[in-house]
């Protein structure tokens, strides 16, 4: 999988988890994943609005998660290894208590070794849609029960779901839920929209 401001670096393959993490935790600045194959993305920080986005999208998920205690949310910084050994970061992510509760307090002080039940990737300017998407078919293959990708440009937000094929929802005017994964959330698509200039 590759982004259009995606750098790949060759030889890092060989690096042990611990060593990887050492890696990403001296390169604080840089949005850094691992692929399955042990190949190595370098991705640019987030332009100003798409981390204003982001934000709005992930202190929502945060409220919910705080209030219903079924589980943690987390923000862009946060990486997943995965069952294929790739180590992924969505830009929003939930993971039940179920699922947590596999995970030694010292792994979680690392990269998480679990999957997350639900993710939300944010469509930046910069990245490639066709790369995004196949990012959302890997983060399913690996055990995300849903996963939103957010198309600010041209307000979609297509669904992904283990078992069925991706839905498109258009137009930011409504609100969207996860009933079966996250009870009781929704997301107002219209916190999404430009602000009228003034």
């Amino acid at each position: 999988m590759e982004l259009d401001n995606t750098i790949i670096l060759e030889g890092l393959e060989r690096l042990s988890e611990d060593e990887f993490f050492h890696f990403c935790a001296q390169n604080r600045k840089l949005r850094i994943e691992r692929q399955a194959d042990g190949s190595v993305t370098i991705m640019s920080p987030a332009g100003f609005n798409t981390s204003a986005l982001n934000i709005k999208i992930t202190g929502k998920l945060y409220e919910w998660a705080e209030t219903s205690q079924l589980g943690s949310a987390t923000d862009s910084s946060a990486g997943f290894v995965l069952p294929d050994d790739s180590m992924l970061s969505p830009d929003a992510a939930w993971i039940s208590n179920e699922r947590l509760s596999s995970v030694s307090e010292e792994a979680k002080e690392k990269f998480l070794p679990a999957c997350p039940n639900f993710i939300v990737e944010l469509l930046s300017p910069s990245d490639s849609l066709k790369a995004l998407q196949r990012k959302m078919e890997l983060w399913i293959q690996n055990g995300v029960e849903v996963g939103w990708l957010v198309n600010p440009k041209t307000e979609e937000v297509t669904v992904y779901e283990i078992g069925k094929a991706p839905q498109t929802i258009q137009g930011f005017d409504q609100t969207i839920a996860c009933p079966g994964v996250l009870p009781g959330f929704e997301l107002d698509l219209r916190i999404l929209k430009p602000r009228p200039r003034l």
